[in-house]
């Protein structure tokens, strides 16, 4: 229960982001591209990355991630359409594509895996 509760706070506090990022994405030109916090990435297609080092290591040719959290994609380089919300989530994710990972620490070991859904810790 007090993970439930961790993680909705985690998502009440970042909704704003959230709601901001999305309205961004629709409203913007074309390869829109949200970041936010120290090192977080700043390449790639019609992403948001909101964190300390989130999607840091993205390229150009990534397309349609979204990292909300510390280190969330940290060293996600080709890979696309992935989501990760939360402290390391999809952390060492390098080309996989089509992960979900809701939660701290949620995928954050899958390096190439693809079509994958985590919620909670440490999947």
């Amino acid at each position: 229960m007090k993970n439930i509760l961790r993680l909705l706070r985690f998502l009440f506090h970042f909704l704003p982001f959230i709601f901001h990022a999305l309205f961004l994405l629709a409203f913007t030109a074309t390869h829109a591209q949200t970041h936010f916090g120290t090192s977080a990435g700043t390449l790639g297609q019609y992403h948001s990355y909101f964190g300390y080092f989130a999607g840091n290591a993205a390229q150009n040719i990534s397309t349609g991630n979204s990292f909300f959290g510390n280190s969330s994609g940290r060293q996600l380089s080709i890979g696309n359409d992935n989501t990760g919300i939360g402290y390391l989530s999809l952390r060492v994710n390098s080309s996989g594509s089509r992960n979900t990972a809701l939660g701290s620490t949620s995928l954050r070991s899958n390096t190439t895996g693809e079509d994958n859904t985590a919620v909670g810790l440490k999947h």
